[in-house]
């Protein structure tokens, strides 16, 4: 026997049932106590039902309880059957189910489902070869520009080009003060707002304002590259002068249109030879993505150029200027230019392997708290024996009674407060580490700091508050494991820094440090990952009330965990450079978001949508007419692809090949969708179907007879 307590939320809502959902499925999980601990991995579900007896509806504050008697076994391998109970606490019976028989979904179709599931979650950035509009752009001859130079000969070069096409230029170059030095050329200091504010109104004073002002950033490449293996990580003046000239701009000429051009050199690994060594240029493009959210009027463009002659830079990027295209995320690779899409990732079919070695070590940042401390639990659970969490903060209660949970199952975990982003206090755990337990095997990274905020509101220091746990962090987990014998080095970074999240600039900025230091471990021979994860249900930092229903609403919804660390499984195994992870849907996404169905980064996706929804307003129809014009073996044929196409398409894909024996209520169909379904279906067949139909674990299998039955 097993108690059932009622969630308060469920309570609520029994008035409208005989006996609820959510109660009906508790009180039917009595049976699970036996299903056989040997085959605990395989998944049951409910395939039949003898008699069902109802005798009183159930209170929304009685005490319950489940009892279960278990029939003998058939012989049919992977059943169980019995009966179940439905109790209150003086023992009356409220309810029976007789014979309610489980069955095993061993086999490839459960495997294909899952796959195909969680497939929909998973994304990548694809570099396709894209020609430019050779001609020059419509009011590209009318324009000024503004070009933050990088004080070097690019900048210069472009100027000139500019010039001699007709064009009107203002040169600004990083200075310790603010001073004019020559006739449209300044200096400004990155890190003070207020001199971007006096140039902003100096270059838009009275008279000028009605001139188109494109603006040219060139300040990325103020920062150096790795070299030698070392990177100085203090360099910040590429952001910073960013987050002021949008401020200083927001100030000056409000939401006026202007186009911001944003320009790197060396930071995606796309041709071979890239070696993907700017790694502090990168932030520039989380910050950029984020940008086209909160001041969409200024059309942010990203441009990466890889490490040919100054006087070529400058000829590439003035062609892609004047051509004024509309490709917001451009790389240059000598002649050959290449255009950013987010596309559908999709794991391969294969033998699963053993993820973890039980004779090594595995270190966890944040690994005290949220995401990171789910992590732990599912290595344990997948065979890792030796674990070191890493936290900036002791464990909490609520975490300790976790890892003691571990130790209980087997595991050795040590806790260690460490900042990870100060090299020396990671040096000494590390070298305790080697001292002390078996070699290190793998690094997982998912220490991270937010602090939200519109790029408006926020200061420089807020900016960059964001920044030591991602990339110094990081960095010096690079540095510090370089000679440790590493099967994984995981950093879980964020799809803010993939696809941009308003409110989020600096945590985009910091998080597309991760991204491209994935690219450049691969890129010199060491194992990396790079994980854009969106948001887990439950879980993280993202799971704050008011602001995960406001995303939920909007198409950026959250994820189970269980899927979140299934996916994460078969990318270690399948061992992708980057992958985006997350519950989006571009369509509610853009609603409030309009500028991005201009986006050329979400074309692919947009096309995606657009034709599955198409196909949904005008795909074939099915009626009860044309079902009794075939033989019987024909309509199940007919019936059973035409209920499959109708979920599919509920669901967001082109098809899907479904087990007959899977619950529909797997499949993630909520009320709205099951609503969605029931109109289809009663519209085009003309039969009758409750609406709870899909959400009470009815099979497919189970659903097509109910079908077929009214026709």
């Amino acid at each position: 026997m097993a108690r059932i307590v009622i969630p308060r939320e469920v309570a609520e809502d029994m008035s409208g049932y005989i006996v609820h959902p959510a109660l009906m499925d508790a009180f039917l999980q009595g049976i699970t106590p036996f299903l056989p601990e040997e085959q605990e991995d395989e998944t049951y579900v409910p395939v039949a039902v003898r008699q069902v007896k109802f005798y009183q509806r159930p209170g929304p504050d009685e005490l319950l309880w489940t009892h279960a008697v278990v029939r003998p076994a058939t012989g049919e391998q992977g059943t169980l059957e019995g009966d179940v109970f439905l109790l209150n606490e003086q023992g009356q019976v409220l309810l029976e189910v007789l014979g309610f028989r489980l069955q095993s979904l061993g086999g490839d179709n459960t495997q294909e489902f899952t796959r195909q599931r969680l497939n929909q979650l998973l994304y990548t950035l694809e570099w396709r070869p894209q020609a430019r509009r050779e001609q020059p752009g419509q009011g590209t001859l009318r324009k000024r520009w503004l070009i933050f130079s990088e004080c070097g000969e690019l900048g210069e070069s472009l100027a000139e080009r500019l010039h001699a096409a007709g064009a009107e230029c203002i040169v600004v170059v990083p200075g310790d003060s603010y001073r004019q030095l020559a006739p449209r050329q300044y200096e400004v200091p990155p890190a003070d707002p207020r001199a971007f504010q006096r140039l902003c109104e100096e270059v838009w004073s009275e008279g000028s304002e009605e001139i188109p002002t494109d603006i040219v950033y060139l300040w990325g490449m103020l920062t150096t590259p790795v070299c030698d293996g070392m990177l100085d990580l203090e360099q910040d003046r590429a952001e910073s002068g960013v987050l002021h000239l949008l401020q200083a701009h927001a100030v000056a000429k409000g939401n006026s249109s202007s186009r911001l051009w944003l320009v790197t050199s060396g930071v995606h690994a796309i041709e071979e030879q890239d070696r993907a060594t700017a790694l502090l240029q990168a932030p520039l493009w989380g910050l950029g993505r984020t940008i086209v959210y909160e001041h969409p009027h200024l059309h942010t463009t990203l441009i990466d150029i890889d490490g040919m002659a100054p006087e070529e830079q400058a000829e590439r990027v003035f062609k892609e200027l004047w051509s004024d295209d509309v490709e917001d995320e451009v790389a240059l690779r000598g002649e050959r230019r290449y255009a950013a899409r987010l596309a559908r990732y999709h794991l391969r079919d294969e033998q699963a392997r053993p993820l973890f070695r039980s004779d090594g070590t595995y270190l966890i940042t944040g690994g005290l708290s949220g995401v990171g401390l789910r992590t732990a639990q599912w290595m344990v659970e997948q065979g890792a024996r030796h674990l070191i969490l890493l936290g900036r903060r002791v464990a909490s209660k609520g975490a300790e009674t976790v890892i003691e949970s571990l130790r209980a199952a087997g595991a050795s975990v040590h806790t260690m407060q460490v900042d990870v982003s100060r090299e020396q206090e990671l040096a000494q755990a590390l070298a305790w580490l080697r001292r002390e337990l078996p070699p290190l095997r793998g690094v997982f990274h998912s220490a991270v700091v937010l602090d939200d905020g519109t790029l408006l509101q926020l200061t420089r220091e807020r900016f960059l508050g964001v920044r030591p746990p991602r990339i110094a962090g990081a960095w010096n987990l690079h540095r510090l494991t370089l000679d440790d014998p590493l099967d994984y080095f995981v950093l879980f970074s964020s799809a803010a820094s993939l696809i941009g999240s308003p409110g989020q600039g600096n945590y985009a900025a910091a998080s597309a440090f991760l991204d491209q230091l994935a690219f450049y471990r691969r890129r010199h021979g060491y194992p990396a990952l790079c994980v854009n994860w969106g948001r887990w249900g439950e879980i993280g930092q993202a799971t704050r009330e008011s602001r995960g229903q406001r995303l939920d609403a909007r198409g950026f919804a959250s994820m189970r965990p269980e899927d979140g660390l299934a996916i994460l499984g078969t990318l270690l195994r399948q061992s992708p450079p980057q992958v985006g992870v997350m519950s989006f849907y571009l369509p509610d996404w853009s609603r409030f978001y309009p500028n991005l169905t201009a986006s050329s980064l979400f074309n692919s996706l947009a096309a995606e949508s657009e034709a599955q929804e198409e196909q949904r307003d005008s795909g074939p129809r099915l009626t009860r007419e044309m079902l009794a014009e075939l033989d019987a073996e024909q309509r199940q044929r007919v019936l059973s692809e035409y209920l499959s196409n109708q979920i599919a398409r509920v669901l967001g894909h082109s098809s899907l090949k479904l087990d007959a024996r899977l619950p529909l209520n797997w499949l993630g169909i909520d009320s709205l969708m099951s609503v969605e379904l029931k109109n289809r279906i009663s519209a085009d067949l003309n039969v009758t179907i409750p609406v709870t139909t899909f959400l009470q674990g009815i099979t497919f299998e189970v659903f097509l007879t109910q079908i077929a039955e009214q026709m």
